[in-house]
């Protein structure tokens, strides 16, 4: 910062009283009254060189003079009162805006000649004093003296602005990377504006887009690090009264609506991050609707770069303060989608770009299933919010469902009391065959679980192809999973190993019981069937004793169909055999069943036939 030093005399100024005097051999004759404060000074000094306290004062030579539409503080006056005493003063870019206005209203020609002085040969000329006095400026207000050193200063730092990064020779503050002279980054010039107060910036900016040598994306890095600067994260200021937080609420709300206003159109200009963190203000601040859905529609087309800090956006609610905002999560991941559902894609580029759109559409989908990992242990947020937010990621983007999982089981950790109908909703959206191998071995042992899920756990394609998938060198993990079988089928039966021993035992005994009673079975019926074949052949004998010899052959080729038949023949056993003998003993048409099978006997070229078809035996 540069000064300017005038007068040589020492400061001889002292108060009593709310009243400011100089010390001096010579009383005072002259009374001026600055807002509050009282001041008694000579006539001599002051008179000589403000033309308009001369001029009022050879009107009517009062007592005091009143100055009411001094445009400065006290402060103030006294630079000016002190350089007509010719006291020593310093001059710079934070009071030279004030001193200049002040001097102009009190008509001090020879101080004007040397603020002008200064302000073309240093002001101008310095990148942060030019910027300083902006910054000072603001305070003031836009009085018509004021104006043309604002607009001067304006000016200049445009200018600076736009020149080529490799002919920049002033010190500016860069504090998000390397700044060498020898490559400087556009926007090296965006941190120092970012001190002006939002009707000095905005000025500086709308100059500086209008000279079209400012990129929309340097306009958006210019409005991130204002907006870092001037919105808080929590949207709190701590340590200041009930009126003045309102104050600052107002003054911030302002500034979050003047962004969303400037931020260039298109996609891309400003960062994914920036654009949820001015969602975050926009429901911290209380924006208003039109605000919020602007901001929400810009933040929902770059969802894939945010992370999950940036959505643990809190609900404002006095009901509930730490309650996250999923519905605007929802909003945001809403307005993601429906960019591709419209095909907002060029015809030219759709097809080249659908690898890159499947990469951000499946970075969003793991990114809400971390942030429901995240927000399940909100014990306020209900199973139909995380139900449904879930369901909106479409399935075939969702590469796993490892994190879905450690959402679902963090909330049923952090829920102990959910209800049967909650949890089987819940574990609903669970794709087991989507599990990897770790997870699969976590689930199976997890208590929280609905016996449901964990059958279907057991039954995909990890679990079961791991112990055939796993080198033989891999025996440990084989081991586990063996060793977690009567766990698992402990918890899925309720059953436990020792009485799944003794079940086995007397398994083995009953289906021995079993096999030698159907082959008792298979015995007696096989006797049974080749009797009725006997008694057959004895009727067919004696009640065609004539035409035997005609039709001996036939008989031998009808006998070798029944016994190739029979022994193709399979006996039903157990239920099936009882199902059947009741079916058989409740079957009318002339039909008979003996031992198991049903006999019908019908003559075929004189020759009774015996007609078997699995076990059923038909004798026509």
């Amino acid at each position: 910062m540069k000064f300017m030093k005038l007068g040589t005399r020492p400061d001889t100024f002292f108060t009593v009283s709310a009243i400011r005097s100089i010390s001096s051999e010579e009383p005072t004759d002259l009374i001026i009254q600055i807002k509050n404060t009282k001041y008694l000074l000579h006539k001599l000094p002051m008179l000589s060189k403000c033309s308009l306290l001369q001029l009022l004062y050879q009107e009517s030579q009062p007592e005091d003079i009143q100055l009411p539409h001094f445009p400065a503080d006290e402060e103030t006056f006294e630079v000016c009162t002190k350089f007509c005493y010719g006291m020593a003063v310093d001059l710079s870019s934070r009071n030279i805006v004030a001193v200049r206005s002040a001097a102009k209203y009190l008509q001090i020609p020879s101080l004007l000649q040397k603020l002008e002085a200064f302000i073309d040969t240093c002001i101008l000329q310095s990148w942060k004093d030019s910027i300083l006095t902006l910054q000072y400026a603001g305070k003031l207000g836009n009085l018509p003296e004021n104006l043309q050193i604002i607009n001067r200063c304006i000016e200049s730092i445009v200018i600076k602005i736009v020149t080529p990064p490799s002919r920049v020779r002033w010190s500016f503050t860069y504090t998000r990377g390397s700044k060498s002279t020898g490559n400087l980054p556009p926007d090296w010039w965006v941190e120092d504006i970012s001190c002006l107060d939002l009707q000095m910036y905005l000025r500086v900016l709308d100059v500086a887009k209008a000279s079209s040598m400012i990129t929309p994306s340097l306009v958006g890095q210019a409005l991130e690090v204002y907006a870092t600067r001037r919105l808080p994260d929590n949207g709190i200021t701590i340590g200041i009264s009930d009126n003045q937080a309102d104050e600052v609420v107002v003054e911030q709300r302002q500034v979050l609506e003047a962004i969303v206003d400037q931020i260039p159109a298109g996609n891309g200009v400003v960062s994914g991050r920036f654009l949820i963190k001015l969602v975050k203000s926009a429901s911290l601040l209380g924006a208003s609707i039109v605000v919020k859905v602007r901001i929400i529609r810009k933040a929902g087309l770059q969802l894939d770069e945010a992370s999950v800090s940036d959505l643990l956006i809190p609900k404002v609610s006095t009901g509930s303060p730490t309650f996250y905002d999923i519905d605007l999560v929802r909003d945001l991941l809403e307005n993601f989608l429906v960019q591709f559902r419209r095909g907002q894609l060029p015809e030219s580029s759709r097809f080249a770009d659908m690898g890159q759109i499947t990469a951000r559409v499946e970075k969003v989908a793991k990114l809400i299933d971390s942030y429901l990992g995240q927000v399940a242990r909100d014990p306020n947020i209900s199973v139909s919010k995380i139900v449904r937010l879930a369901e909106m990621v479409p399935e075939r983007f969702r590469q796993d469902h490892d994190d879905l999982y450690m959402a679902i089981d963090a909330y049923l950790k952090d829920h102990p009391n959910l209800s049967k109908s909650d949890r089987k909703q819940l574990c609903g959206i669970l794709d087991c065959q989507k599990l990897s191998l770790d997870v699969c071995m976590h689930a199976v042992q997890n208590e929280r679980l609905p016996l449901r899920v964990v059958v279907q756990v057991l039954f995909s394609d990890h679990v079961k192809n791991a112990i055939s998938s796993i080198p033989d060198k891999s025996i440990n993990l084989r081991s586990d999973l063996r060793a977690m079988l009567p766990e698992i089928r402990r918890k899925t039966t309720g059953i436990s190993p020792e009485k799944a021993r003794e079940g086995r035992k007397m398994k083995t005994h009953s289906e021995a019981r079993r096999d030698e009673v159907k082959a008792k079975e298979k015995g007696g019926l096989g006797r049974k069937i080749e009797s009725v074949i006997k008694g057959v052949e004895g009727r067919e004998k004696r009640g065609n004793g004539s035409k035997e010899g005609l039709r001996e052959s036939e008989n031998e080729e009808g006998r070798e169909e029944v016994r190739r038949r029979l022994g193709k023949m399979k006996v039903g056993e157990g239920e099936m055999g009882r199902e059947e003998r009741e079916e058989g003993e409740n079957r009318g048409g002339g039909e008979r069943f003996k031992g198991g099978v049903v006999i019908r006997t019908a003559s075929k070229g004189g020759v009774n036939v015996v007609g078997v078809k699995r076990n059923i035996v038909k004798e026509r």
